[in-house]
């Protein structure tokens, strides 16, 4: 049966998507303790019957076979053509990103599978010293933590798929370009074509735009083609000082997004179980252990804003003074998916950093309850951390993305000058642009 690449990618997705599902409803039926019964000199611990166990090793096998069908999918002969590996891991990109695939199938089933044992094991071995006094579970947030993780991999086996493909299309040859350029100009001085771009401010009048026109004529040169996207002049000035480049940016985006991990891991961390509650006359007050929840989880989710808005700003920023028009970024729908991919990851890593921050900062400053009988809060346990996963995730995004716009940049540039070269060739043989000889007339 023929497959294709489409395809290949769905059932990727579909089965990472599964592998989450039932992680995250593992992780909603774990048990908080069981039920210590003391006996002679021995104390067994009683659990409930639970679908945890079998929901960890459910999530468990769809994270497998979702990555076999990744690494399958990218040395799937395609039409009957197959690729030397060799080939596809001469690319840098892909095999960055075939790495990571790697790297976060492995993270995602060691997480999964860490209290998915855990479990079955004080289960099975429910006899404890007597000494003990709270029957044990595993460890709260790890399968939340591993189902993102596993939705993460079957994304990155996605990049990867994707690279492979253009990979592929270099080596057999059936490289399309998707862009078509439509801010270009051409003008020649003293019989010599160059391509340039000219970029009107859009405050700009016609009597001045008319004036400059004169001022091309008196200096023999013909007037400019009108540009069809004008846009402002956004590479003029220091911009064009700055050395500012992908692989710098790409470092910034990644160094901020790691501090946000940190920081999200060890706000989790710090996170405190419980509360002391004191009882005083009619009220409960809530004796909260001093920690630093608040403070790192602040720090997660600045670095994360940080992260993202360099992410953000790097897809568009005018490398070497070149400006692109947002249209040929967009034209890419590989590009336009990472993008809003990107875009959602940080959004829902924000979300999980700022809820139990805010939940924790509320239950520290309103401790005192008029309900005698009120248990004293914290946050959820596992949301920082797993904000803290995909708070690392949404700047590997950013990077996707970048790498995404980089070659819709060096395509858009390519594609310019090749069009320029040909109507500069129509110049050199005598025959003007129709426009440019229309425009010389009219004005």
């Amino acid at each position: 049966m023929a497959f294709t690449a489409i395809q290949m990618a769905l059932f990727v997705t579909i089965l990472g998507f599964i592998s989450f599902v039932f992680g995250i409803l593992a992780e909603n039926k774990k048990l908080q303790s069981g039920t210590p019964i003391e006996g002679k000199d021995v104390v067994i611990c009683s659990y409930p019957s639970n679908p945890f166990v079998a929901l960890g090793y459910l999530s468990f096998a769809f994270l497998i076979a979702s990555t076999v069908v990744g690494y399958l999918s990218l040395f799937y002969p395609y039409k009957g053509k197959s690729i030397p590996q060799s080939i596809l891991f001469k690319n840098t990109s892909f095999l960055v990103f075939f790495n990571i695939a790697l790297f976060t199938a492995g993270l995602g089933a060691a997480l999964t599978l860490w209290p998915t044992f855990d479990e079955q094991h004080h289960q099975k071995n429910k006899v404890y010293p007597s000494s003990t006094s709270e029957c044990p579970t595993a460890k709260t947030g790890l399968l939340g933590g591993a189902a993102f993780v596993s939705l993460d991999s079957s994304l990155f086996w996605l990049v990867a798929l994707m690279l492979a493909s253009n990979v592929r299309d270099d080596y057999f040859g059936d490289t399309e370009n998707e862009y078509d350029p439509h801010a270009r100009n051409l003008f020649s001085i003293e019989g010599k074509c160059r391509p340039g771009l000219v970029v009107w401010e859009d405050a700009a009048s016609w009597l001045e735009k008319f004036q400059a026109s004169k001022r091309l004529r008196s200096l023999d040169v013909p007037r400019p083609l009108p540009v069809r996207h004008k846009f402002q002049a956004l590479c003029l000035g220091p911009l064009q000082t700055m050395a500012v480049t992908v692989k710098k940016m790409a470092l910034i985006v990644t160094f901020l997004g790691v501090l946000s991990f940190v920081f999200g891991v060890i706000a989790e961390n710090k996170k405190p179980a419980s509360a002391t509650p004191v009882v005083g006359k009619n009220v409960v007050i809530c004796k909260y252990q001093s920690d630093m929840t608040v403070i790192f989880g602040y720090l997660s989710v600045g670095f994360l804003a940080a992260s993202s808005f360099i992410g953000l700003l790097s897809l568009f920023y005018p490398y070497k003074g070149k400006c692109v028009p947002g249209g040929a970024f967009f034209r890419s729908s590989n590009f336009v998916v990472f993008f809003n991919i990107a875009l959602f990851t940080s959004g829902l890593a924000a979300a999980l950093l700022l809820w139990p921050t805010l939940t924790e900062q509320f239950h520290i400053l309103r401790n005192v309850h008029r309900n005698l009988k009120t248990e004293c809060p914290t946050a959820k346990t596992g949301l920082l951390g797993g904000g803290a996963f995909v708070s690392l995730d949404a700047s590997l995004f950013w990077l996707v993305a970048l790498m995404l716009a980089d070659n819709a940049r060096e395509d858009y540039f390519e594609e310019l000058e090749n069009s320029s070269r040909g109507e500069c060739d129509q110049i050199n043989n005598g025959e003007p642009h129709a426009n440019a000889s229309s425009s010389k007339e009219t004005v």
